[in-house]
């Protein structure tokens, strides 16, 4: 989950194949023909760049004032050439965080807790003893990454444990094992509670706890009861916690030498007659994550989601709230070894951007895509 890990890319082929974007239109009120032609060779270019960059699959929707347009270009598996769908899983790695961020806010709403509930208020000693300034954090400084605990990814030893065997690889964890990196004697606070902000994956760990906590029974039965099952998000899950309702695509990633140091015991191989390694192999490979990483989607799931937050039918964040009423685009994007994904809101413009990928690099993530996407629209409708 550390966005700023920095890769080495090989520039390569995939399996020189010719693939095809295959859109899917849904609509109320559809626009006109030239209009969507016109948008819908302009995300054929933003694709075309993705997979030109060494993507094997890419899936992105558009909305925009009633309608939706998905395409998609590339591989679900490169092992079997099986052709990405609309309707495809993806792992959306820290985009998690906003489904977290929803489900607190609930809880505010609730009456059950404020955001400026202490930690310790509500999460047994077994979680909190030995984190540095937790008797000062609140649910806001966790929300808002203004906690300073540092965040477990980030240690130069969390890939060790992480992969050291395909148990602890590719399944759920532990409170002890996500704490072990931050507890005292281990990694000190980045700063006072309060009096900065730094990306802290822990500090959304612990909202999952803390949601457990209150509701008295796990996250993802949480998330299920108060997102996924209201707003008919059929092919959403906790990976490793629940049973999957439709298996993710798989996710590849290119070796090199940050990566190399990560294989274990030759886990991985390489697909036959490329480069790539195929790192989910069918399993849970984001479990690890928790409440911080570890939900898989489909873009026509998250866009119900999105439609929620912009029309104020869930509870969200009073700065999301105000960002899009005073015309700012809000979203968030996931990133991990072989995933890259992104959600972008504009209420201003009345348009919603996804876009789920099944690798990474760099230097065109899933949020340009989507950056990208907004910017057409934009010009569009100037």
């Amino acid at each position: 989950m550390n966005e700023l890990l920095q890769l080495k890319l090989w520039k390569i082929m995939i399996l020189g194949v010719f693939v095809l974007a295959l859109p899917t239109v849904s609509s109320a009120q559809e626009p006109s023909t030239k209009f969507y032609q016109s948008l819908s060779n302009a995300l054929d270019t933003v694709l075309d760049k993705g997979i030109a960059k060494g993507y094997p699959g890419i899936s992105i929707l558009v909305y925009n004032k009633g309608w939706s347009i998905t395409k998609t270009k590339g591989y679900a598996s490169l092992e079997t050439q099986t052709l990405l769908k609309s309707d495809d899983v993806f792992r959306i790695a820290s985009i998690t965080k906003w489904f977290t961020a929803v489900l607190i806010h609930e809880l505010i709403d609730e009456g059950k807790i404020t955001l400026n509930t202490k930690v310790i208020e509500i999460l047994p000693r077994s979680i909190t003893d030995g984190i540095p300034n937790i008797e000062k954090v609140t649910v806001r400084h966790l929300y808002s990454h203004s906690s300073g605990i540092y965040s477990f990814t980030d240690r130069s030893d969390f890939g060790d444990y992480q992969n050291r065997d395909d148990e602890t690889h590719y399944r759920a964890w532990t409170p002890e094992e996500h704490l072990q990196f931050v507890k005292s004697g281990v990694h000190p606070s980045n700063f006072e509670p309060g009096t900065d902000t730094s990306y802290s994956n822990t500090g959304y760990v612990l909202l999952g706890y803390l949601i457990e906590a209150i509701e008295k029974r796990p996250y993802h039965e949480v998330l299920r009861d108060k997102i996924t099952t209201p707003l008919g998000m059929e092919h959403t899950y906790l990976e490793g916690y629940e049973k999957a309702r439709r298996r993710a695509v798989d996710n590849y990633h290119i070796p090199d030498e940050n990566f190399g140091r990560y294989m274990v015991n030759s886990r991985y191989a390489p697909v036959k007659g490329t480069s790539y390694l195929n790192l989910s192999r069918g399993r849970a490979l984001n479990a690890f994550a928790y409440s911080t990483g570890a939900i898989s989607s489909s873009t026509d799931d998250l866009l119900k989601f999105a439609k929620a937050i912009l029309s104020n039918d869930i509870s969200i964040p009073d700065d999301w709230r105000d960002s899009m009423s005073n015309g700012r685009t809000i979203g968030h994007a996931g990133g991990d070894w072989g995933v890259s994904a992104d959600l972008i809101i504009s209420k201003k413009l009345e348009t919603i951007a996804i876009t789920l990928s099944n690798s990474r690099f760099l230097d065109y993530q899933a949020f340009h895509m989507s950056d990208a996407a907004v910017e057409i629209i934009r010009q569009m409708t100037k």
